[in-house]
């Protein structure tokens, strides 16, 4: 039943009608059901990707990239950005300065890529297996090369600009 004035408001008092509240009983367990469904969750997803990903560093030399040191090194110009995913997502939004070659596309533009700075590829996301295979590939062809931590979303998602 709508309420549309103060009266209906008494009414619903006085017949004993009330509104649910946060501290009632049923919520709190729903609140509580919701944070164990994302717990366990959490933990599943983080036991594939590290399933997924341990081939990529196994020697632990694939250490990712932050937030902070990515912005330091785009600062002091050491840092090539590496955009890998597909055109029509770089051209919907990506990070400042960044170079589009699609994964697909890596080994045929290579001739984009400086050899004189760190190169950080990125994609969708810390789940985003193609940034990982991207460092794959360019280590083995020699390039000084890591993955974002991050992805454009989080990136976007931050407030930090994008073009």
């Amino acid at each position: 039943m709508p309420l549309h004035d103060e009266g209906d408001l008494a009414h619903l008092e006085a017949t004993g009608a009330h509104r649910q509240r946060l501290t009632d009983e049923q919520i709190i367990n729903l609140l509580g059901l919701l944070r164990q469904v994302a717990e366990t969750n959490l933990a599943e997803m983080e036991r594939l990707v590290s399933r997924l990903f341990a081939e990529d560093d196994a020697d632990g030399v694939l250490e990712a990239v932050s937030r902070d040191e990515l912005l330091a090194g785009l600062a002091s110009g050491e840092v090539a950005l590496l955009d890998v995913r597909p055109e029509e997502e770089y051209k919907a939004g990506h990070l400042p300065e960044a170079i589009n070659i699609p994964l697909a596309q890596l080994e045929e533009m290579l001739g984009k890529l400086p050899h004189d700075k760190e190169i950080v590829a990125y994609c969708r996301g810390p789940y985003c297996a193609l940034s990982h295979e991207a460092v794959q590939r360019l280590r083995q062809l020699g390039y000084r090369v890591r993955r974002f931590e991050e992805g454009y979303p989080e990136w976007k998602a931050a407030g930090l600009p994008v073009t």
